[in-house]
């Protein structure tokens, strides 16, 4: 519809409104309107304000208006004019109305030219006229194409928009408004949207066939109901779903577990959120978090079978993964990321390495003072324990050591996983610096710590003092010089020799410089010329602990003459005899002539035992080994003489025999849940020095130079030795894993929903464990000994959907009770249906346009259910306007509405979900199609109305609406402009004109 203003002449106005270019003509250019096909030829729109023509004048007689070159429109229009008052119309006729289609030509122009005939002459006055055609509703709809045609290779979601036809419409704005309507059997399936011409699925596609075709309408919204044209035009369309004839992809998960899924997709950006803060303290805290960007609230997670097969221990909740053993390694994860019940899913994969702070730990060598030992040591004897020290607990299983010696390899053994360094060979007198590195592996990292050991090889008293083979042992003269030497090499005291006379003490007339070996006369007034003298040379060395000699037998015969001669002259050539060192041989390899030697000498029984915590510090001595003896040749000082070396027959004993001191000490770490015992055999082997010594004495004693030692029977020279080895607390309660994963069903009190058992190696109260939990203690109850755990409490899942339940084992020992998180217990309640479904909003209205075609999807009620298993369904009471999709809530017109203008639907709906049910009212008005605004036209632009000016206030001047024949309800609003003076008049909605005032106050 259209505002309509009227003029009304009832007095006689004078005012021009000139332009630039005409005296006459209120306008050089006068925009008129006029519609397409229309009936009448005399129906235009004049302009509102400014009158079309020219003023009359005291000097103007009469005006006439004519169309000049009007050749183009081929005598389309006339033209005639109208005197009214003071002013001369123009006014414009249609010669042939249904010439005029706005699609072919909207605008026209006129060219018009004014006769005035004045007082003082003819004169002419031209003037332009743009005639506009408005737009008439004459046009149909017409789609773009003819037949359409989707093909779907992806996924399709409910609601989702498949394709948007367009049909066009050759008529402008109002008349243009196009509606569509879909017209085939599959309205439950798909949506067509009457305005937009987007069309929707709305069913589940998984029952999507492959191939759908139909037809849909378009057709002029006002053009249908106000020219009742049924005329619709139609597209064909062709829809073909490939995705759903695709076969399911399957592969499998480490779990063994055969996954099935659509489509592979690369649509996210996968992101792994290594946590940083995680180390074996807080092992219950998740290593890697896994999330999407764009970021998805829920997803799948599966591990798959190229994964590395160390994967299988690790543990997965929700989109964390957990290590469920105490120790870390490299993994290589390959991952199935599924989305929307596994219609797509992503490959992902991630090395999953734990980084090591060394820091952390300060790995370092414990500090070892410089070992002293003699340079007879036996080979594989003990010398030190290398011990590694750090300040983190780390699980054993976890680190691994490896120990380099770097250098010396022939002199020494390290074992290169106890630590152990042993001697490998003899070794010279010397000062040895061994560099030794420690690798530390953890996690398939590594590191490495280096240190040096000095070790210092004391010579041993090994070689007897030997006279040379040059010496005399037949004197005829004095004085003489007896040389020794020393094959040792300290010649302070083990290569240090000294001279004594073996044999001639009280009145001897002879002696001999300890110092240089010169014997001479001491008392020749005691010396008997005639005398021969048998004395004996000895030659000591100051060996510690004990002093080996040489001795050797002379002949001193000064019976033809005494002389003093020069120690230089010249030596004589008598052979020299020399008392060698006896060799100890085997029993099958001494002589017949050998003397046997009885020791006795040993340990005063055979076997012994002990006990030893298993804490017991490194270099603990257990016992001193006391060696009983009975008429041994030589003097023994038990406290500081040791005639033997002690071998141990197991080297991977963690024990040694400390030679110097006699003892038993603990060389390395011990640990009872190993091994609870050790048993070796300790045996006595008499050092070489006190060997020889024995010769030396038993040589004097016996006059004989081949000795054998054999030991009697009353002592023992091996004594076999057990340890047992006594717990302590040393062990923190453990599980075999770290995380479980249990369902509970929600709303229910439930008795034994877990046994958690944890293992402690100790012994006693340190192995004995008691259960406790961290939290959650208003819901969960554990029994302390059996570990059984029970809900006591009901929980919501709508609430706590997931807990974490941290279980603590202690275990009971006397002097120190260790515990520790024994497990985490992952908890997912199970939903139960004890939600009532819930609408969105109290209730629905909606306003519909009558015009919507049947079928149309005009609305959605929504409910929500609090239980997981949000299984709803939708229902109406029955009507006969409207149904619902039960499964989504969509609502769709069953009719046409267009015959209830004004009324209004009232429909109760309900939700269910199986068990509970909810109401909610829907409202439903519907409202008239907005008519197109078509333009006011009328036959002439003024009108002459003549009152009499003694008409009383109120008298009806005229009825607009009858005079200019037109219809009220085409007209919105009427109003009287004027806006020069006030004037004494007033029209109502109904088009009536009154008199409102008296005409003097005009």
């Amino acid at each position: 519809m259209s505002s309509l203003s009227i003029l009304l002449f009832y007095i006689i106005l004078t005012s021009r409104i000139i332009d630039n270019t005409n005296i006459y003509f209120t306008q050089s250019i006068y925009d008129i309107w006029c519609q397409e096909n229309i009936l009448s030829n005399s129906l235009v729109l004049y302009p509102n304000r400014i009158r079309a023509g020219i003023y009359h004048t005291s000097n103007i007689k009469s005006v006439v208006y004519n169309l000049i070159d009007d050749d183009d429109n081929n005598s389309l229009f006339s033209i005639k004019t109208k005197r009214l008052v003071d002013f001369y119309f123009f006014i414009l006729n249609i010669t042939r109305p249904f010439d005029i289609n706005r699609e072919y030509q909207n605008l026209y122009v006129l060219h018009l030219q004014a006769t005035i005939i004045t007082i003082d002459g003819n004169s002419t006055e031209q003037a332009k006229i743009h005639l506009h055609v408005a737009d008439s509703n004459d046009n149909d709809a017409v789609f773009d194409m003819d037949a359409y045609e989707q093909n779907f290779t992806e996924p399709i979601e409910i609601q989702q928009s498949l394709i948007r036809f367009h049909a066009s419409d050759a008529d402008e704005i109002q008349h243009a408004q196009i509606l569509y309507e879909l017209s085939s059997s599959f309205n439950d399936t798909f949506s067509l949207h009457p305005y937009t011409g987007e069309l929707y699925l709305v069913s589940n596609n998984d029952n999507l066939q492959s191939i759908y075709e139909f037809y849909i309408h378009a057709y002029d919204r006002h053009r249908k109901y106000f020219v009742n044209n049924n005329i619709k035009t139609k597209a064909h369309v062709k829809l073909i779903f490939q995705e759903n004839n695709k076969t399911l992809q399957r592969i499998q998960t480490i779990f063994n577990q055969i996954i099935e899924f659509k489509d592979a997709i690369s649509t996210y950006k996968i992101l792994f959120k290594k946590n940083t803060n995680w180390n074996y303290h807080n092992i219950h805290q998740p290593i890697l978090i896994i999330q999407t960007l764009p970021q998805i609230e829920f997803f799948e997670i599966f591990l798959l079978l190229n994964s590395s097969s160390n994967s299988i221990e690790l543990f997965f909740r929700q989109n964390k993964i957990y290590l469920n053993k105490f120790y870390s390694q490299e993994y290589n994860l390959q991952f199935l990321i599924c989305f929307f019940n596994r219609t797509q899913c992503q490959y992902a994969n991630y090395d999953l390495t734990y980084s090591i702070d060394w820091n952390l730990f300060q790995f370092d060598v414990k500090t070892i003072q410089p070992i002293v030992i003699e340079e007879n040591l036996p080979q594989n004897s003990f010398l030190t324990y290398i011990q590694l020290q750090y300040n983190h607990i780390i699980p054993e299983e976890q680190l691994i050591v490896n120990y380099q010696l770097l250098n010396n390899h022939i002199q020494f053994n390290l074992d290169p996983k106890t630590s152990i360094l042993r001697l490998g060979k003899y070794l010279k007198c010397q000062i040895y610096i061994l560099d030794i590195q420690v690798d530390i592996y953890l996690s398939n990292e590594s590191y490495s710590v280096k240190t040096t050991i000095e070790i210092n090889v004391n010579e041993i008293n090994k070689h007897r003092p030997q006279f040379h083979n040059q010496t005399l042992i037949e004197l005829n003269e004095l004085p003489y010089k007896f040389q020794a030497f020393d094959l040792d090499e300290n010649k302070q005291t083990n290569g240090r020799i000294t001279y004594c006379l073996g044999n001639c003490f009280t009145d001897c007339p002879f002696e001999i410089n300890p110092n240089n070996g010169v014997l001479q006369l001491r008392k020749q007034e005691k010396f008997n010329k005639a005398q021969v003298y048998n004395l004996q040379i000895i030659a000591f060395d100051w060996g510690e602990p004990i002093s080996l000699e040489t001795k050797i037998d002379i002949h001193i015969d000064l019976s033809s003459r005494l002389v003093r001669r020069d120690l230089t002259g010249k030596l004589s050539d008598t052979s020299l005899w020399t008392n060698q060192s006896i060799s100890i041989l085997p029993e099958q390899s001494y002589p017949a002539n050998t003397k046997i030697i009885y020791l006795n000498i040993g340990f005063n029984r055979n076997s012994t035992f002990y006990h030893l915590a298993e804490d017991a510090e490194i270099n603990t001595i257990i016992d001193r080994l006391l060696i009983e003896h009975d008429s041994f040749p030589l003097f023994i000082n038990n406290e500081k003489d040791n005639l033997f070396f002690y071998t141990i027959n197991d080297t991977s004993a963690p024990f040694t025999i400390d030679q110097n001191e006699k003892t038993i000490k603990l060389t390395m770490p011990i640990d009872r849940e190993k091994q609870d015992r050790y048993t070796f055999e300790i045996e006595l082997k008499l050092k070489p020095t006190y060997a020889m010594k024995l010769q030396d004495i038993n040589s004097s004693l016996k006059g004989n130079s081949l000795f054998r030692f054999q030991y009697s029977n009353k002592y023992y020279q091996k004594i076999l030795v057990t340890i047992y080895i006594n717990d302590v607390n040393d062990n923190i309660p453990r599980c075999d894993e770290f995380h479980k994963h249990i369902y509970l069903n929600e709303n229910q009190i439930q008795t034994n929903i877990f046994h958690v058992q944890a293992i402690d190696p100790d012994q006693g109260d340190s192995g004995t464990i008691v259960y406790s939990l961290l939290d959650n203690n208003q819901y969960f109850t554990i029994n302390s000994h059996t570990g059984q755990i029970d809900l006591i409490q009901q929980i919501d899942r709508e609430e706590k959907p997931f807990l974490q339940l941290y279980i603590i084992a202690s275990d009971q020992g006397q002097q120190l009770q260790l515990q520790s998180i024994c497990m985490t217990l992952h908890i997912t309640i199970a939903d139960m249906n004890d939600n009532i479904p819930r609408f969105l909003l109290a209730n629905y209205t909606y306003q519909l346009f009558s015009d919507l075609p049947r079928d149309t999807i005009f609305g959605q009620i929504h409910a929500i259910d609090f239980d997981s298993t949000n299984n709803l369904i939708y229902s109406i009471d029955p009507n006969p306007y409207v149904k619902i999709d039960q499964y989504t809530g969509h609502l769709r017109l069953k009719h046409n509405i267009y015959h209830m203008i004004d009324q209004t639907i009232n429909i109760t709906a309900q939700v269910s979900d199986g068990l509970h049910v909810n109401y909610t009212e829907i409202y439903i008005y519907i409202i008239r199609v907005t008519e197109a605004q078509e333009p006011i036209l009328l036959r002439e632009p003024a009108y002459e109305i003549v009152i009499n000016r003694s008409l009383p206030i109120g008298t009806i001047i005229t009825n607009v609406y009858h005079d200019l024949r037109l219809l009220e309800s085409s007209v919105d609003f009427i109003d009287i402009i004027h806006d020069d003076h006030t004037i004494p008049f007033g029209i109502d909605q109904q088009g009536i004109a009154r008199l409102s005032d008296r005409f003097y106050s005009v």
